[in-house]
């Protein structure tokens, strides 16, 4: 097949590498012009790493990872809530997205095109871009965030984003012997 992936995030290029192995042909569009270091790390548990070994990932992940064995939920004030066996790999967002490009290499990859419209014709999907080319696929996978300009475009009634009246703060700090676990705070401010 001929699919047409809108976004290349860490989502769309995982799924890119995927559909590439099976033998489909493949095509990012990406709305930034330069693919960027955006955001702190992320935890990668064994059920993703399980799908990046299928793809000959796991290796080069964990290499660039640092394992985590315990973790906690803590309330505001740092009193713990819950303790647990995380059993995940920490890994800064930045590497696990170099790792994925480099094993994307090969594949199209559109810079700096946003998606504006997705619409079914006879022959399959088409896809429309800011700047007004279009794109004939057999499959569109839309990889583009919470602000899906894809989801938007075949669910216009569903694609709606509200402020919860919550905000994430997340940070990576080196501080070996300081901080030995992984932890979450939530809640609404100190007390």
């Amino acid at each position: 097949m001929n699919v047409g992936i809108i976004g290349a995030g860490i989502g769309g290029l995982t799924v890119a590498i995927a559909l590439k192995q099976q033998g489909h042909s493949v095509h990012l569009i990406e709305q930034t012009s330069v693919l960027a270091e955006v955001g702190a790390a992320v935890s990668v548990w064994p059920n993703a790493l399980a799908a990046l070994d299928r793809l000959g990932l796991e290796e080069s992940v964990r290499s660039h990872g640092q394992w985590e064995e315990d973790g906690a939920l803590r309330r505001p004030s740092g009193d713990p809530y819950w303790i647990f066996n995380n059993s995940n790999l920490l890994i800064l967002r930045p590497s696990l997205q170099q790792v994925l490009l480099h094993a994307a290499e090969d594949l199209p990859l559109t810079l700096g095109a946003r998606c504006t419209d997705v619409r079914w014709r006879s022959e399959g999907p088409t896809v429309t871009l800011d700047d007004m080319t279009t794109h004939e696929f057999d499959l569109v996978i839309g990889a583009d965030g919470v602000r899906s300009a894809v989801r938007a475009a075949i669910a216009p009634e569903d694609s709606s984003v509200s402020y919860s009246g919550s905000t994430a703060w997340r940070a990576v700090v080196h501080a070996p012997g300081l901080v030995p676990t992984a932890w979450l705070s939530v809640g609404r401010g100190p007390g």
